[in-house]
């Protein structure tokens, strides 16, 4: 598992007024709720990869991980297996979640477990 680098502001019209973007994409504001979450509960997070594949976020408390992708929505089986198999790369027993905001919950798959963000975010 390699790092990557990301960079997320903890008030998006930060980011509107020094770029003048206006990605209004949802998933991007999942992404930045997810990780304040994290900071919040103590977590020290850190963007990943896996042979070339993305692991949104590598949270770590005292000797525990987790890993931890966001996506708006599981929206078709390409979106599906990206999430999931990504996480799935990862040969460890540590804590494996795939958020979104999907109206319904998809449990769990090989171990990862499919959380909503509502109910996760708490």
């Amino acid at each position: 598992m390699t790092g990557e680098r990301k960079f997320y502001l903890n008030d998006p019209s930060f980011r509107f007024y020094s770029t003048f973007i206006r990605d209004n994409a949802p998933g991007k504001y999942l992404e930045n709720a997810v990780l304040m979450h994290l900071l919040r509960e103590g977590y020290s997070v850190k963007a990943g990869s896996i042979a070339g594949k993305e692991v949104d976020f590598v949270a770590q408390k005292k000797n525990s991980l987790m890993y931890v992708q966001a996506v708006y929505l599981l929206s078709n089986e390409k979106v599906f297996d990206r999430e999931f198999d990504n996480l799935g790369l990862i040969k460890d027993n540590y804590r494996k979640v795939v958020v979104t905001l999907d109206s319904v919950s998809f449990g769990n798959r090989s171990g990862i477990e499919h959380i909503r963000a509502w109910e996760w975010i708490k």
